[in-house]
């Protein structure tokens, strides 16, 4: 199947919602979420990145720095980073999902067990054995108490 026409459509589609409704419309950071995932499907990683960030200041400026729908954004962002070799820049990123999340649903639930083993997972790849097995272990405690995700 040939990529490049629902590509032109996507970046099409992302101009007009972005002219119609603005950069503060959920419409618009959908077209963007979906613009960036169709980059990253296609290894094109950079431009997934940008799309990306521009999604996070989009929804920051809309919600607010710790609004709980940005976490599986931020983890987006920072598997791009991985991808990308830019392992200081996805931690920061998963370490501030990590605290929305438990801010949000509390340190015992479910989706904090989730954040933090992503967050393992990212010492894993970067070889750091101990942290890795810190946050899994973390993050275990949390999945055998923990009430259902949200």
């Amino acid at each position: 199947m040939n990529m490049v026409f629902p590509t032109l459509y996507k970046k099409l589609n992302l101009n007009f919602i972005e002219k119609v409704h603005g950069p503060g419309h959920p419409m618009f950071t959908e077209a963007l979420h979906d613009m960036a995932q169709t980059y990253r499907k296609k290894r094109k990683y950079t431009k997934a990145k940008v799309l990306y960030r521009r999604l996070l200041v989009s929804m920051e400026d809309a919600m607010g720095p710790n609004h709980p729908d940005l976490a599986p954004y931020l983890n987006a962002l920072a598997a791009v980073y991985v991808r990308l070799a830019e392992y200081s820049k996805a931690e920061a990123l998963l370490q501030r999902s990590v605290q929305i999340v438990e801010r949000t649903f509390g340190p015992d639930h479910a989706n904090a067990a989730a954040a933090l083993g992503t967050l393992s997972d990212l010492y894993e790849v970067m070889g750091d054995s101990s942290r890795a097995r810190a946050f899994r272990d973390r993050a275990q405690k949390t999945r055998e108490g923990a009430p259902a995700p949200a």
